[in-house]
């Protein structure tokens, strides 16, 4: 170990420079591949892109929940940069995602600094796990909210870390504070927690503290959440109900594989890394090593998402709980002795497997090439055709715009849909259609009926085929 010490010395700076590179890089390149949204990208698309600023304050479509300050920071985007080259309004759409996990890194490695003062063996490895981590990567590239909940998490760790531990306050940590629920629903946990410590620590700054945060949360129910509750609650509840992501007593393994799925979507592995964590945690809350203050911060987020879980209040599931990462890492880092660097190899080999093979946990339905499906068809398309969509169609709804020359089926086109849909294209009146499904069995929809599909020509070859073309 001490010579390893050394090596880190000596090279600390280029290494840390080496972690931040190829953390950028790494997602740099995913942004720049630029793939077509897939059905939950493409949902929230389209109430950014076809609703008004005020729609984006209330409860979204098409199952939709997403902090307003996201929204409207997307909408002002868009707006600013008119651009009808989906290409280009998908790479602006996914510019704040982008950007927020690129700061994420640089914010993480303040916190680790803070944290871990002088260990710098314990600096770069946190860091390193950020910055490669792959769902950490996954969600700075996706039109979604969770990287900018990563980013502000993290910022509210510091915020709370230099009150509580350091006994520094700027003016200006109350404002961001007040704020934050605006940009992230997840910084509730982060803000209850510290708050927790406040009011153990100092009655005074407590108080300085959460009036503020009161007072906004009391305009943003008014303004934003009362909607958001009144119109996506019950869907949300039953969505994520039976996508398994509440935790249940009876199945208590749940968790392990809820927090093995911020490392990889492999069974075992998410298994082995969800035990990783829960070890981390367990050996963080009894050690003498620990400030009962960094306790407060580092495990009570996680333990409120539970119970917040088990209400069925907030769905414990891979994306809407990235913004544990940097709690689990901080974790994971402080373990020690030989079988604690053992467990943090064992993370960085499930990183290195995953990395490029990892995909959030609708895997029949995330693959898409919309986009270039869209172009082709809008260019190809003669008078008598007729696009047919099933009835998940996000994906394709948000290429095709205004354009309203459309059937859908009264049914999604999932495996297990497979003879409903053939059912519904058989009492299709004959035609010629072009048929886009939201899952890649449109072959063999159109097949179950005895009619011949022919792939689109596209100039590429698709890994998988969502969208055909036949007569009837």
């Amino acid at each position: 170990m001490a010579s390893l010490n050394v090596i880190t010395e000596k090279f600390y700076k280029p290494i840390l420079v080496l972690i931040f590179v190829i953390g950028i890089l790494v997602r740099l390149f995913f942004y720049i591949k630029n793939s077509s949204l897939w059905l939950d990208e493409a949902s929230l698309a389209i109430n950014v892109v076809q609703g008004s600023y005020i729609d984006l304050l209330g409860g979204l479509k098409l199952l939709q929940a997403s902090p307003p300050a996201f929204t409207i920071i997307s909408k002002f985007l868009v707006n600013i940069f008119p651009i009808e080259n989906f290409f280009i309004r998908d790479l602006i759409l996914r510019f704040l995602p982008f950007i927020s996990g690129v700061l994420s890194i640089f914010a993480f490695y303040s916190l680790l600094k803070i944290v871990f003062k002088n260990n710098q063996n314990a600096i770069l490895t946190g860091l390193f796990f950020l910055a490669l981590n792959p769902a950490a990567v996954l969600y700075s590239v996706q039109y979604k909210q969770y990287s900018l909940e990563l980013l502000v998490a993290i910022v509210l760790l510091i915020i709370f870390y230099k009150i509580l531990l350091l006994n520094q306050n700027k003016w200006y940590y109350s404002l961001i504070i007040a704020l934050a629920p605006w940009f992230s629903y997840s910084s509730f946990f982060i803000i209850i927690s510290g708050l927790f410590g406040l009011l153990w620590s100092s009655r005074k700054k407590f108080v300085t503290l959460i009036i503020p945060f009161i007072f906004s949360c009391l305009v943003y129910y008014f303004i934003s959440l009362k909607s958001v509750f009144k119109i996506n609650y019950s869907g949300m509840d039953e969505y994520w109900s039976m996508a398994y992501s509440f935790f249940e007593f009876k199945h208590p393994t749940r968790i392990l594989y809820r927090l093995g799925d911020l490392f990889t979507m492999s069974k075992y592995p998410t298994l082995v890394a969800g035990l990783i964590c829960f070890i981390a945690e367990v050996k963080y809350v009894i050690s003498k090593d620990h400030h009962f203050y960094e306790k407060i911060l580092f495990v009570l987020p996680i333990i409120l998402t539970l119970f917040a879980s088990i209400f069925h209040k907030y769905p414990f599931c891979c994306r809407l709980i990235l913004f544990l990462l940097p709690l689990l890492f901080i974790t994971i880092v402080s373990l020690d002795k030989i079988w604690g660097n053992i467990l943090k190899l064992i993370i960085v080999f499930i990183f290195a497997i995953s990395i490029f093979n990892y995909f959030p946990d609708a895997r029949e339905y995330y693959y898409t090439y919309a986009r270039d499906v869209v172009n082709y068809v809008l260019e190809n398309k003669k008078q008598n055709d007729v696009i047919l969509l099933d009835n998940m169609n996000a994906e394709y709804k948000l290429y095709l715009g205004e354009y309203d020359d459309v059937m859908v089926l009264n049914a999604n086109c999932l495996k297990n849909n497979i003879e409903k849909c053939a059912e519904q294209i058989l009492l299709l009146p004959r035609g010629n259609y072009y048929f886009l499904s939201s899952s890649y069995y449109a072959k063999e929809i159109v097949q179950e009926i005895g009619l011949k599909p022919v792939e689109l020509n596209l100039s590429f070859e698709p890994k998988k085929c969502k969208a055909v073309y036949f007569k009837k």
